[in-house]
C-alpha cells in the first residue's frame, strides 16, 4: 500500500511540474499577445490622427475632383465633379461615366439652386 501511495505522490509531482511548464508557456504567450495588442492600438491611434492619414487623403482627392466655373447666366456658378467611370458587379469597367453638376444663382452663397447627376455612355470627353 505504501508503494502505491509513493507512486501516486511521484506521479502528482511529475504532473504538477508538467503543468508548471505549460503555465509558464501560457504566461509567455499572454505577454506576447498583450504586446501585439498594444502595437495595434498605437497604430490605430496614428492612423486616426488628424494630421495626414486616410481622412486627409480623401479630403484632398475630393477637393481636386470638384471644379467651380462661371455658369451660363451672368454671375451664376456651375459646380461639377470629375467624371468617374462606372464599374460592373464583377469589377469590369463599363462605357458609362457619372458626374454631378450643380448651379448656383448670382450672388448666392451656400447650397446650389439645382443639382443633377449625369450619366453618359462613350468616351470620357463626351461628358
Amino acid at each position: 500500500m505504501r508503494a502505491a501511495a509513493a507512486v501516486a505522490v511521484v506521479l502528482l509531482g511529475i504532473g504538477s511540474a508538467a503543468h508548471g511548464g505549460e503555465l509558464d508557456q501560457l504566461r509567455k504567450e499572454n505577454a506576447e499577445l498583450r504586446a501585439r495588442v498594444q502595437e495595434l492600438e498605437s497604430e490605430n491611434v496614428r492612423l486616426r490622427g488628424g494630421s495626414g492619414g486616410l481622412a486627409a487623403a480623401l479630403e484632398q482627392r475630393a477637393t481636386a475632383a470638384v471644379a467651380v466655373a462661371p455658369g451660363e447666366a451672368p454671375g451664376s456658378t456651375t459646380i461639377t465633379t470629375e467624371a468617374s467611370q462606372l464599374e460592373g458587379i464583377g469589377g469590369g469597367k463599363s462605357r458609362h461615366w457619372i458626374t454631378w453638376r450643380a448651379e448656383r444663382a448670382p450672388g448666392q452663397a451656400g447650397r446650389p439652386d439645382s443639382a443633377a447627376i449625369v450619366i453618359r455612355s462613350g468616351p470620357r470627353a463626351s461628358i
